[in-house]
């Protein structure tokens, strides 16, 4: 893997912010108690091909989780569980793939290292419940020490993850494991472990556009930490950090390589195999190439020396100094930034683009140069809370009405009063006045603050007044986001992620929409005209559909009705024909349509399914239901009842086997919902959208039909559409609303977790 030939001038290293989405500068936050990172500057070279005088100084995130053994596509048998902890003792007993050697670094002839790497399969410990020590069956730990004469004095811990085996809930996997690799999905991938849309395509998030979709696939490598102990200080800045990092890659590489063989596979593991390999037979790369990522931060302990006895201001200048020593240690073995986030990421494809980027040259998310200033009092004040992020921001509040007093007025006060604050304003002040440019921390000017409070009344002042003339609507924040591009990232953020309890849920399956005000404030922001009696029937029926599509966060511009993606409105045609096609041969044979239909009838109210066995009219009726869905969605018609039942006048069948079916039992109720929840089971049990991935998008449609399919951010929302419909929602609520009202009512065995 290429990296420049000469090595590059040490640049001025940054602050990694591992608590947000973008990295700050100038804002170094006091990191959770389990995460962490550092390491020393060093000069760009080739990770796997070059041995260079890396520093290392430390890095780590935690490590309480369960993980699980794979090999390439496949599992391994023989693992056993690990505890982890400290004790080198108890660790040797749960170590796997053991591999020693003996390391001399260049220059120190006389110092000897023993370098050992190995696997471990922890069990998952879950804190709220006790831990149920379920395996899991797409995670590995990989684990590196340094000895000296005898004596560890060096850790670099990494996982591997297979994500192909937990797309459907890779956030909550994640999150299950430890506090890093929750950090991890939830900064840079959607929930079913694609990158981030906006961190490939987004004019400014993207960064240096070398990242896209190959970080959609294959398998990862989250390095968790590396670490030199405080106590062998000595030791550092001598290579051993990089050493450690260069071992797993390669162990993990070969394993990877071992794998590949078709020798002596169990079914399960051939299966596996063949999950990575392609569908049919047919091989598909992009499922077998690893890629290694890090959020670069700090260790806590490691830093609880240096930070005894010191003030705010001090502990974040060490803050500072340990986050710039942990990205400029992995940006010199070749790590580059995934857009413009926090994560950095290694691929070791030779000709990646991310290898031409000399880490001095690698993109840096711009600074926040606004200045919060606090009293020594304040300071006490923020110090002495038990929530000091949110005493910060009260205390910073106050201050606006001093420092911004138009800012403070779109923060505090109602949208109505907001709106006659500003009127008053600029019958005083003009619109020229410098205060409707002004901006506070984070970027973000009058427009941003009101759109995130969700004031569609100011909003539209704003843009009716100001906007023009002061360029707000178009400027954009330290993050990169203009008002609606910041309004509607904080929007998804609320419909895919809530905290239960101290657990972060994936909550994008009970999202029924964005709130009011919010889609207001965003058709505000574009300059949609409201809908009124004065509006010519065809733009208001083109605006009703516009607010539709925002409240239900499309991002295509084409979702059916606001909420059916191209995509999906693809798989779930596909799904309707199959299921049409495959059972409409059997109908004559009673017997013969049961069995095949079996696992499609499930909701099919009772009395009529006892009358499927006797009635073939009824059987024809039913699967001709399915063809009737597809024919509405070809249409570009939601499968409402309503839209459905129109799509039923128009047939001219006979005999009329649908109309029986329909008209069974003298009601429509469940007969068309029967249908639809057999179709979305379908679809969403297949992973038809997720990333393309599908059995059925890389068979059926082809890498072509693919790139003609418009993607959405509500591809894969499947319980979203269901409810839109009139369906059940399949998730109403998250596992931990479960666990969290069993708790409430003294209920403690959470077993089936």
């Amino acid at each position: 893997m290429d990296q420049p030939s000469a090595p590059a001038p040490k640049r001025k290293a940054v602050v990694v912010d591992t608590e947000s989405d973008v990295d700050n500068r100038s804002s170094a936050k006091k990191p959770k108690p389990n995460q962490s990172y550092v390491e020393d500057d060093q000069d760009s070279s080739s990770m796997l091909e070059s041995e260079s005088d890396d520093d290392e100084d430390e890095m780590s995130f935690s490590n309480d989780g369960e993980d699980e053994d794979l090999g390439f596509g496949f599992l391994d048998e023989d693992e056993e569980d690990e505890d982890e902890g400290e004790d080198e003792d108890d660790e040797e007993d749960m170590e796997r793939d053991v591999e020693e050697s003996q390391h001399v670094v260049p220059g120190y002839p006389d110092k000897i290292f023993q370098l050992k790497v190995f696997t471990t399969k922890p069990v998952e410990e879950l804190f709220i419940f006790g831990g149920d020590g379920e395996r899991k069956k797409w995670l590995l730990d990989y684990h590196a020490h340094i000895k000296y004469d005898g004596k560890v004095i060096g850790h670099a811990h990494a996982r591997r993850i297979y994500r192909e085996f937990v797309r459907a809930d890779f956030w909550q996997e994640m999150d299950g494991v430890s506090q890093d690799m929750s950090n991890l999905a939830y900064k840079i991938f959607n929930r079913y472990a694609c990158l981030l849309e906006e961190l490939k395509s987004h004019p400014v998030r993207k960064g240096s556009g070398v990242w896209g979709n190959e970080l959609d696939f294959g398998p990862i490598l989250h390095f968790e930490y590396v670490h030199i102990y405080r106590e062998a200080a000595e030791f550092r800045r001598l290579g051993l950090g990089t050493t450690m990092v260069k071992a797993i890659i390669q162990k993990v590489q070969k394993k990877m390589e071992d794998n590949k063989s078709d020798k002596d596979l169990t079914q399960e593991q051939t299966e596996s195999k063949e999950l990575f390999e392609g569908t049919f037979g047919v091989p598909d790369p992009k499922f077998s190439k690893l890629h290694c990522l890090t959020l670069p931060g700090w260790l806590t302990r490691d830093l609880e020396p240096e930070l005894k006895d010191k003030n705010p201001s001090q502990e974040k200048e060490i803050y500072v100094k340990a986050a710039e020593t942990a990205e400029a240690f992995f940006k010199s073995l070749g790590f580059r930034r995934v857009g413009a986030s926090s994560c950095l990421a290694f691929s070791l494809d030779p000709q990646h683009p991310s290898h031409l980027i000399a880490p001095v040259d690698d993109y840096e998310p711009s600074e926040d140069t606004f200045v919060e200033e606090f009293t020594d009092a304040e300071k006490a004040e923020i110090k002495a809370a038990f929530k000091k992020h949110e005493k910060e921001e009260e205390i910073f509040v106050k201050k606006l009405a001093t420092i911004l007093p138009l800012h403070h007025a779109a923060m505090t006060q109602a949208d109505i009063d907001c709106v006659d604050t500003f009127s008053k304003h600029l019958a005083k002040n003009g619109v020229n006045s410098t205060d409707w440019k002004a901006v506070q921390k984070g970027g973000n000017n009058l427009l941003h603050v009101v759109a995130s409070k969700h004031k569609p009344l100011t909003a539209t002042w704003l843009m009716e007044n100001i906007a023009d003339s002061a360029g707000s609507s178009t400027a954009r924040n330290v993050k990169g986001y203009t008002p609606f591009e910041n309004l509607n990232s904080e929007l998804d953020v609320k419909r895919t992620r809530a905290y239960r309890g101290m657990r972060l849920c994936d909550v994008s399956d009970q999202f029924i929409g964005h709130p009011e005000e919010a889609v207001q404030c965003l058709a505000a922001l574009l300059k949609l005209p409201p809908i009124n009696s004065t509006l010519p029937s065809v733009t208001a029926k083109r605006m009703v559909g516009h607010r539709s599509r925002l409240k239900s966060g499309c991002a295509c511009g084409e979702c059916i009705e606001g909420f059916i993606s191209p995509r999906m409105k693809e798989a779930l045609v596909y799904q309707a024909e199959m299921t049409q096609e495959l059972t409409s041969e059997w109908v004559d044979d009673a017997d013969m349509w049961w069995f095949a239909m079996k696992d499609h009838i499930e909701h099919v109210p009772e009395p009529i399914k006892q009358n499927f066995k006797t009635n073939k009219s009824l059987r024809h009726g039913f699967v001709n239901t399915f063809d009737l869905v597809a024919s509405c969605l070809k249409r570009n018609m939601a499968p409402t009842r309503t839209n459905l039942i129109a799509e039923f006048e128009e047939l001219s069948e006979w005999p009329p086997v649908t109309r029986n079916y329909l008209q069974v039992k003298g009601t429509l109720e469940g007969k068309f919902e029967a249908v639809l929840l057999d179709i979305f089971k379908s679809a969403e049990d297949h992973g038809e959208m997720t990333c393309g991935s599908s059995p059925y998008f890389r068979t059926m449609c082809g890498a072509p039909d693919i790139d003609n399919l418009k993607a959405c951010r509500n591809d894969d929302e499947f319980c979203m559409v269901m409810v839109a419909l009139g369906l059940p929602n399949p998730n109403p609520t998250t596992p931990f609303d479960y666990i969290l009202e069993n708790q409430a009512m003294g209920h403690v065995d959470f077993s089936w977790y």
